[in-house]
């Protein structure tokens, strides 16, 4: 048998495309807890521009508190498969996209007291 040929084929180039692509890039900071919490971390929820212009019409607010609790539950939400959710709080009612963790709309409870939701596979009572 012939290794010149075996030889050779060790020296070819290998493509850029393929070169490495079985390490991860390093980080910065390389411990797996700090790793994990950066993509354990949910990202804040966003409110469109029809509800902040509801929330604004309908005097909604939420406490910083309340605000937290709520993007926790949503993350839960979104984990067990909900895409479409209201989240009651007793002063209000909020119409979330739980998938896309944003606001869709918002009212009162005096508003949502009288109001049918429809398409909505979640409902979070804060």
């Amino acid at each position: 048998m012939d290794y010149s040929k075996v030889h050779n084929y060790a020296r070819m180039p290998v493509p850029s495309s393929t070169a490495n692509t079985s390490q991860p890039a390093k980080q910065k900071d390389g411990s797996f807890a700090t790793l994990l919490q950066n993509e354990l971390k949910a990202p804040d929820v966003k409110i469109s521009k029809h509800a902040a212009k509801r929330m604004e019409e309908r005097n909604v607010h939420i406490k910083s508190a309340d605000w937290e609790q709520m993007q926790v539950k949503l993350g839960e939400a979104a984990e067990k498969g909900v895409k479409e959710s209201v989240v009651v709080f007793p002063e209000a009612a909020l119409v979330v996209n739980a998938e896309n963790r944003t606001i869709i709309t918002a009212m009162s409870k005096q508003e949502a007291a009288n109001h049918t939701f429809t398409n909505i596979d979640g409902v979070i009572f804060m």
